[in-house]
Parts: C-alpha cells; sequence; structure tokens
C-alpha cells in the first residue's frame, strides 16, 4: 500500500482512502492535489476510477465541471462505469455541478464563499452518515484576469482542507498555463499529476519534495543507527552468553571435588554413622548449591523464552519417576512424605524430556521448601481425551494472597525470616510455567477450599495416538536399571583443577578402577598412547589446547577409537553440549556429577563398550 503523498501528520491523515488512481495508491483526509489535462479524455481516465473509489467507500462526491467537460457528459461517464450508479443518485450521495454555478455565483468569484462552500457541504455529508467528501473543481473557467485572486484562494484552501475530511483534486488545462502559472499551480497544492507517456506520473512541489527528501535522510539515518544499535546489543547479548558460561564452569568446579570427597570418605568409613551424616549433609548442600546455580543462569534466557525444546514421545511417569528420585534426598532430611498416584504407562506426551524434568522437580522442590517438616507433598494425575494434568500439593500453609498473582514472575518469594529457613533463590516456578507453555500447556496455582495449601497443576496436551505408537523407551527402562560396574576399567582423568582430578581419582580407585591423571591435553594424549584407557573423563576448560581440540586429535587415532570420550564440565548450555557432541565426546556431564551418576556412566569392559552403552549415556543430560 502505497503512503500518501503529501501527508502532513496530521490526525486526519492517519485514516487512509483509497484514490482510484494508480499514481496516488492511498490518500488521507486532508489530501489537495492537482490535475494537468490536456483533452476531455484525460480528465475521465482519472476522474471517473477517483469518484468511483470515492463513492464505495461511503463519501459524498461532488464534480465541478467545465469545459471540455461539461457536467451532463461527467455524469454519463459515471453512469457507463457503475452500472448501480442510480442508487448513489438517489441517496443524494453523488452531485454534478456547473463551475459557473460552484465558482462564480452572480458573476463574481469569491474566495470565502467557495471555501465556505467546501466546509458546509464537508459537514452536511457527515451528518448524513457519510466517511467524508470527495470532490473536483475543473479551472477553465478561470481567466487571467482572476488568477490572482484563486491562486490565493488555492493556498488558503490547502490549509483548511489540511482540518477536514476532504480529499479534493483540482483540474488545470496545460495548454491554457504558462511555465510560470504551472509552477504557482504546483506551489500551492500537496502535489501535481501529469500524463506522460500514456500514464499518470507524480510531480511534487518543492516543499513537498524538499520535505520527502529530509524524511528520506532522516529515515536513512534512524535505520543506520538501529542498524549499529543492533549489532551493539548482539555484542552485549554474545559478551553476556560468553560470561555467564565462563561463570558457571568457574562456580561449578569447586563443587565437583567436594562431591567426590564426601562419596570417598561415606566409602571409607561405611560404619561411621558421624562420617555418613557429615557425607549427607555436603551431599545435599552440594546439590542445593548446584540447583541454585543452574536456576540463577537459566533464568533469563528461560523467562524469556529463549531457549528451544528437542520434542519426543515419552511416558509421563519415567519423567515424573525421575523428577521425584532428583528431590527424594531433600525430602527425607525434612521427614516430609512423598506420596504419588502414578499415571499409567501408556499415557504419552511429546515433550522434551530434560525440560520437562526440569518444570516438575522445580515444583516439587517448592514444595519442600514450603511444606513443614514431618508434611506430604502428593502428586496426582488426571488423564483426559486430549490432556493429562499433574498437580502437586503440600501442607504448607499455601501461597499468601498478596503475592498470589505474581508467584511465578521471576525473584518473587513470599515473607521470609533473616534466616531464610526456606532457602531458594524465587526463579524455579517462573522458569516452570515458562517451559510448560513452551509446550503449549499452563502451569497454575490453585487454593484448596479450605486454602491451607496450595495446589500446582501443570497441564499438558497428550500425545496424539493417530499413528499407533507408543512412548519411546528410554535406555533405563529398556535395559534394566544401571549398575555400578564391577568390573575394573582403565580411566584417564583430564582436568586442570589438581582438587577435582584427585578426588575424582580416589573415587575411581575406591570402585576398583585403574586410573591415570592428566592436567593439560597434550600430557593427555602422551598418557592415553601409552595407557590405552577405556574411559576418558576430561574437562572442557583447559589451559592451551582446550577439551574440544583434544577430542578431536583423540578420536582421529585409531588406537583410539573405541576409548569412550565423557565431557566432565562446568558447561553445561544446549549449546555447550551440541559443540561437545560435535567435536567427538560420546557424553557429556554438567559439574558437579554426582557419585553415582558418574559411575554408573561407565561402560561395561568389553571390546564394543561404546557401542553397547551409547544410548544409555547419551540419555544422561544434568
Amino acid at each position: 500500500m502505497k503512503e500518501p503523498n503529501g501527508s502532513t501528520g496530521s490526525p486526519l491523515e492517519q485514516t487512509l482512502r483509497k484514490s482510484g488512481i494508480d499514481a496516488i495508491g492511498h490518500a488521507g483526509w486532508g489530501t489537495h492535489f492537482c490535475q494537468f489535462y490536456e483533452s476531455k479524455r484525460d480528465l475521465l481516465d482519472m476522474l471517473v476510477p477517483y469518484f468511483e473509489a470515492g463513492l464505495k467507500d461511503n463519501e459524498r462526491c461532488l464534480w465541478v465541471a467545465s469545459d471540455p467537460l461539461t457536467a451532463e457528459e461527467a455524469e454519463t461517464a459515471m453512469v457507463e462505469a457503475l452500472p448501480d450508479f442510480k442508487k448513489y443518485i438517489s441517496n443524494s450521495q453523488v452531485n454534478f455541478r456547473p463551475a459557473s454555478d460552484w465558482y462564480l455565483r452572480d458573476g463574481t468569484f469569491d474566495a470565502d464563499r467557495v471555501i465556505s462552500q467546501w466546509v458546509g457541504l464537508e459537514q452536511d455529508s457527515r451528518a448524513r452518515g457519510f466517511e467524508g467528501l470527495r470532490v473536483t473543481g475543473n479551472t477553465f473557467w478561470l481567466d487571467k484576469t482572476r488568477w490572482h485572486d484563486f491562486a490565493a484562494y488555492e493556498s488558503r484552501l490547502n490549509q483548511t482542507l489540511g482540518k477536514h475530511r476532504i480529499i479534493c483534486v483540482c483540474s488545470y488545462c496545460l495548454e491554457r498555463s504558462t511555465a510560470a502559472d504551472v509552477l504557482d499551480v504546483c506551489s500551492s497544492h500537496q502535489f501535481a499529476l501529469t500524463r506522460r507517456n500514456g500514464t499518470w506520473q507524480l510531480v511534487e512541489s518543492d516543499p513537498l519534495a524538499v520535505a520527502r527528501a529530509e524524511l528520506a535522510r532522516a529515515n536513512a539515518e534512524l535505520e543506520a543507527r538501529v542498524e549499529a544499535r543492533t549489532r551493539d546489543l548482539e555484542l552485549l547479548l554474545r559478551e553476556r552468553d560468553e560470561f555467564l558460561s565462563m561463570l558457571s564452569h568457574e562456580l561449578r568446579n569447586p563443587l565437583a571435588p567436594l562431591q567426590s570427597a564426601a562419596e570417598i570418605i561415606r566409602q571409607a568409613n561405611p560404619a561411621d554413622n558421624r562420617a555418613a551424616v557429615a557425607t549427607d549433609i555436603v551431599s545435599r548442600q552440594v546439590h542445593a548449591l548446584s540447583v541454585m546455580l543452574g536456576d540463577l543462569l537459566d533464568a533469563e534466557r528461560t523467562t524469556n523464552g529463549m531457549f528451544s525444546l528437542r520434542t519426543e514421545r515419552v511416558a509421563l511417569r519415567s519423567v515424573l519417576e525421575d523428577a521425584c528420585n532428583s528431590v527424594r534426598v531433600v525430602a527425607e532430611a525434612h521427614r516430609q512424605t512423598l506420596t504419588v498416584e502414578w499415571p499409567g504407562p501408556l499415557i504419552s506426551v511429546d515433550v522434551d524430556r530434560v525440560r520437562l524434568g526440569q518444570v516438575f522437580a522445580n515444583v516439587l522442590i517448592n514444595a519442600t521448601q514450603h511444606a513443614p517438616t514431618g508434611g506430604v507433598i502428593s502428586i496426582h494425575t488426571n488423564v483426559e481425551e486430549s490432556a493429562v494434568s499433574v498437580t502437586i500439593s503440600d501442607t504448607g500453609p499455601g501461597v499468601p494472597a498478596e503475592i498470589r498473582d505474581r508467584v511465578f514472575e521471576p525473584f518473587v518469594q513470599g515473607p521470609t525470616s533473616l534466616d531464610r529457613p526456606k532457602g531458594g533463590i524465587g526463579v524455579g516456578l517462573a522458569i516452570a510455567r515458562q517451559i510448560v507453555e513452551k509446550h503449549g500447556g499452563t502451569l497454575a496455582v490453585q487454593e484448596t477450599e479450605d486454602q491451607r495449601w496450595a495446589d500446582f497443576v501443570i497441564r499438558l496436551p497428550r500425545a496424539s495416538a493417530a499413528d499407533g505408537s507408543g512412548p519411546h523407551t528410554d535406555a533405563k527402562s529398556s535395559s534394566g536399571q544401571s549398575t555400578i560396574a564391577s568390573t575394573r576399567l582403565k580411566i584417564l582423568v583430564l582436568d586442570d583443577e589438581a582438587d577435582i582430578v584427585e578426588a575424582t581419582a580416589a573415587l575411581l580407585e575406591l570402585n576398583g578402577h585403574d586410573v591415570r591423571t592428566a592436567f593439560e591435553a597434550e600430557g593427555a594424549l602422551q598418557s592415553a598412547r601409552a595407557f590405552r584407557p577405556d574411559v576418558i573423563l576430561a574437562d572442557i576448560g583447559l589451559p592451551g589446547t582446550d577439551g574440544y581440540e583434544f577430542a578431536r586429535k583423540l578420536k582421529s587415532e585409531p588406537r583410539m577409537s573405541n576409548a569412550r570420550l565423557i565431557a566432565v564440565t562446568g558447561y553445561g548450555s544446549r549449546a555447550d553440549k551440541e559443540k561437545a557432541r560435535s567435536a567427538g565426546f560420546d557424553a557429556h556431564l554438567v559439574k558437579p556429577v554426582a557419585p553415582d551418576l558418574l559411575l554408573q556412566s561407565l561402560p561395561a569392559p568389553v571390546d564394543n563398550h561404546a557401542h553397547e552403552t551409547a544410548g544409555f549415556l547419551e540419555s544422561i543430560r544434568t
């Protein structure tokens, strides 16, 4: 759609009207332009479609005619163009007047009277229910004695029309106009139309041309500024992502050896109850720190919807089981009971398994924080024809009324004391809702009838059964529960953090494995050639040659092709996992890795172990 030519930006011009003239396109109310014609055919070719468009848009129309085209000829032309033209005549929507009646009443031209006629007719038209007024006036009657007065009238009219719902075209005979006349006419109209090579072309007045040139310059300058700001913003976003990735790596690194050290103490002192209590505390706190760190780093991206989904068909029960297992230790620490009404094994959903597990875990963690010691956390499922809902309830005090409408906003928490017994940073529910909505579902909080506690209801579309396929069976259910490898494996541990290397090596040796260590990539490559490990646990953020390049070099050596390469790193985003896979890693674990998960990830020590356990290791996502 073309912009209205000669726009002054007035409110009236915000409503665009079809002009019926291809060279113009659409025009706003208050448009005042002129036409230079050479023949009767020129008048008809432009004005007939001009009025046809106005009539069809419920505008009142007035054609003020003069030689060489009479009012009667103009009406005949309209009748021929519009088969239903009589209906416009009958409801007084269109009228044809000779110039002598309109401009030269009593044989004199009075500018005030003519302008009042245009304005009065527009007001009457709107009172009758028409959208506005569309007019034309032919100036063939104008002689040189009246030229100066008429030019002044045109300038006044140009200003007046901008305040009214009027579109006006003034017709001038080109043969009767000198070059100076043409300049006068163009200066008092917003633009002009003249016929060239058989088509109507637009000629702008000098002020308008200058204004349009200035507008084009301003637009170009604005576009350049927007592009520059966009580049700056993209750079800031990249730097932010790099910073968050680095921050994740640096903050997760200290947690990893703590986790391993606690497990070493527990295994080394199985009969010491005090050691068991201490190691359980360490494990719980490391897990809590890891969860909060993950939520904090994920909060901005997730709550802004800046994440993608990898959907697959999964059994809803298996996702719920994983989530329950992830929070069971926390619930047991508070002597809370977790009761679950499991969905049937055939209830499946098309979801991103990792993201949905994050939803259930976040809501369950919220429940453990608000249920009292010794309280109950309940999970209830309800299956409908096209949807399934999971309701998570706890016997806590419920959601305070003052934050009920904001409970899913980031960093919103209920009242707490200085000791912050509930913990958390207030982003878990916000992240959960965004993930659910990305799946086409809803997450809402519902108060129970007695308002003693709150129900969080997660509603998701059920997977379509049209193709007859059930949920994909994950590796855990197809091969049975993974067990810790009981046979001795040759394992190489690569990390630039001495504490991580020593703690991981000690844990692995305590479980009967033969372990070698390295602190940089080139040394690890040399050690791998001599040691021929079954498994290599490698960090990504290494000095000199990083973990990605190490993986590419290792996989390029035929003798190392069967070694299972597992990334153990603080870089845990979806992009980081994809990059690791592309570099040649067979699995990706995010620090701090729970000791049982690390041990379960080790393959059985047979020649083709890399192929046999690929499904399980690739399903590990932390």
